[in-house]
């Protein structure tokens, strides 16, 4: 949603821009330079497309391609539609062919099987299981070599249309694949692209995060001292067997601690 609210934002305000651009450079270019300002009318259009084009996030534009990409999928099911019809059509066809073909076979035996019985010159001839005379046998003849020879031209034509609906099938097959293939082609490039963005993205964050080595030197240091006044207080503790009570021994004089004191002042006072 946000998405949309800003990429709105940005279209309104290019429109705006642009309004604003082209009517500047409409007034100045026909004032100053007469129909020359029609150059500066496209200048400042390409201008404003090209500034608008290059403030749109590249992550905006990678999924638009995909869009893109996914409204290729429509038309790809449609052609593969149109050829499966296609080559159940083109079946159909080659089936027909193929019966045509053996009608004519067994039609052209038998026609050359009447031709051989007429010029065998006998007395009794036979149509079929009929007897017939040498006259019926002509006219038989007649009427089935014409019936061929129309056979022969329709199954002529069809294996002329067989040839051509199959080279035209194959070429649909191949443009098919050629989409496909496009389709594929074009779903790796973006995935690509998407990658290479996360790594111009990451090391951008690198370069922003940044830290203070005065800082970090400073705590070294601090750290360095402690480490340094722990390892003197561990010596003493080990050298004197204890750390926090540590006392100061005076010497006592055998006068108790009235001549002990007299001693004492009696020392500052000299």
């Amino acid at each position: 949603m946000k998405n949309l609210l800003w990429l709105t934002g940005i279209a309104k305000s290019a429109m705006t821009a642009k309004r604003l651009a082209l009517a500047s450079a409409a007034a100045f270019g026909w004032y100053s330079y007469g129909d020359e300002g029609v150059s500066y009318l496209s200048t400042a259009g390409r201008m404003v497309s090209e500034s608008v084009a290059e403030n749109v996030p590249i992550s905006f534009e990678i999924e638009r391609a995909r869009t893109m990409i996914s409204q290729l999928t429509p038309d790809i099911k449609r052609n593969m539609v149109v050829i499966a019809q296609e080559e159940v059509g083109v079946e159909s066809l080659r089936r027909e062919v193929k019966n045509v073909t053996q009608i004519l076979s067994k039609q052209q035996e038998g026609l050359l099987e009447l031709r051989k019985q007429a010029e065998s010159g006998q007395t009794t001839l036979r149509i079929g299981s009929r007897q017939a005379t040498a006259g019926e046998v002509d006219r038989e003849l007649d009427r089935r070599f014409t019936r061929f020879r129309m056979q022969e031209a329709t199954l002529a034509a069809k294996e002329e249309l067989l040839v051509s609906r199959e080279e035209s099938l194959q070429a649909a097959r191949a443009k098919l694949e050629t989409m496909l293939q496009a389709k594929r082609d074009l779903e790796i490039q973006a995935e690509n692209l998407e990658a290479r963005l996360h790594t111009v993205q990451s090391d951008s964050i690198a370069h922003k995060v940044q830290f203070d080595d005065a800082d970090v030197h400073k705590c070294q240091s601090l750290v360095s001292d402690l480490r340094a006044r722990l390892d003197v207080a561990e010596k003493l503790v080990s050298a004197n067997g204890k750390f926090d009570d540590m006392s100061i021994s005076l010497p006592v004089s055998n006068g108790g601690v009235r001549d002990e004191i007299d001693h004492y002042f009696s020392q500052k006072t000299k």
